[in-house]
């Protein structure tokens, strides 16, 4: 699935298994100007029971130091787990 932070994705059903998802960042976007301190990005998931909602975020600072996210997009790879 292709989407943007928030966006719902479904679980697949894994008859005795685990639903699983990997989420691949494919556009983040940094504010890089003299005003604003990039600090880093992240990707998870938020278990909604048979969906999941995705998360793609970049963070930074801004000259007084108050904290800010910028929302991205990518993938999210979705699979079932079997042990």
């Amino acid at each position: 699935y292709f989407g943007a932070s928030n966006n719902i994705v479904p679980k697949p059903t894994c008859n005795g298994g685990t639903p699983k998802v990997i989420i691949i960042p494919s556009y983040i976007q940094y504010r890089n100007d003299a005003s604003n301190n990039q600090e880093g990005s992240d990707t998870w998931a938020d278990d909604l029971g048979g969906n999941w909602r995705i998360n793609i975020k970049s963070y930074f600072s801004d000259a007084l130091g108050n904290p800010g996210e910028i929302n991205g997009a990518g993938l999210a790879n979705t699979y079932c787990y079997f042990n």
